[in-house]
């Protein structure tokens, strides 16, 4: 399963599944890092609550990271 979530979510990132999501992000927070940190720790709580802890990483480090 881990692997499958590695290679979903990395597949997902480069076809530009998250662009829409750090755009509309970009532009809600206007570069303000306070925001930006409670933005990530709302999609980390929510994507978390299957119970694993690497699909967590996994989406919210790749997707946010350009952020």
């Amino acid at each position: 399963m881990f692997i499958f979530a590695i290679l979903f979510f990395g597949i997902l990132q480069d076809t530009g599944f998250f662009e829409p999501l750090i755009k509309a992000l970009n532009k809600l927070t206007k570069g303000n890092v306070a925001t930006v940190t409670m933005g990530t720790a709302a999609i980390g709580m929510i994507s978390h609550l299957d119970g694993a802890g690497a699909i967590t990483i996994l989406l919210t480090v790749p997707a946010l990271l350009p952020l």
